[in-house]
Order: structure tokens, then C-alpha cells, then sequence
């Protein structure tokens, strides 16, 4: 009988030595798990940072966007101040030919003048 009562002992021994081992085994559990909601909090972290740069890119895109449409406004001004002054110029060189024909004109003019006065 007595052998029995150590065998039931020795058996109640092993299975808290199995119950603290397991216990250990949660702890560890846990603490693998503790880690692992850190880790996604920090994936979170990063995602919403990355969001947000892709936020500041986008603006910073549609910026350019407004200033490449500002400065294209810009060319097809100076484009057409261009033909302007080209149209300008060249009523001026109309102007200075009719000018030109015009002091022919008085040329001529003043050569019959002086013709009939001398």
C-alpha cells in the first residue's frame, strides 16, 4: 500500500511538474502574442505614415499640374503677343513703303518744279 501511495505521489509530482511546464508554455504564449499586437500596431503606424505621404505626393502633384497648365497659359500668351507684334511690324514696313512712294511722289514733284522755274 505504501509503495502505492509514492507511485500516486510520485504521479501527482509529474503532473504538477506537466501543470508548470504548461503554465510556463501560456506565459510564453502570451508574451509571443503581447509582441505580436505590437508589431501590427507598428504596421499600422507605418501605413497610415505611408498614406499620408501618398496624400502630400498627390497635392504636391496636383500643384505641378496647376503650375505646367499656368505656365502653358502663359506660352500661348506670349505666342500670340508674338503674332501681334509681328502683324505690327509689318504695317510699320507697309507704312514706310507707302512713305517711301509717297517722298518719290514729292521727289518728283519738286524735279518738275524746278523744271518749270528755270
Amino acid at each position: 500500500m505504501e509503495d502505492m501511495l509514492e507511485d500516486m505521489l510520485e504521479d501527482m509530482e509529474d503532473m504538477e511538474d506537466m501543470l508548470e511546464d504548461m503554465e510556463d508554455m501560456l506565459e510564453n504564449m502570451e508574451d509571443m502574442l503581447e509582441d505580436m499586437e505590437d508589431m501590427l500596431e507598428d504596421m499600422e503606424d507605418m501605413l497610415e505614415n505611408m498614406e499620408d505621404m501618398l496624400e502630400d505626393m498627390e497635392d504636391m502633384l496636383e500643384v505641378m499640374e496647376d503650375m505646367l497648365e499656368d505656365m502653358e497659359d502663359m506660352l500661348e500668351d506670349m505666342e500670340d503677343m508674338l503674332k501681334d507684334m509681328e502683324d505690327m511690324l509689318k504695317d510699320m514696313e507697309d507704312m514706310l513703303e507707302d512713305m517711301e512712294y509717297m517722298l518719290e511722289d514729292m521727289e518728283d514733284m519738286l524735279e518738275d518744279r524746278l523744271a518749270q522755274l528755270s
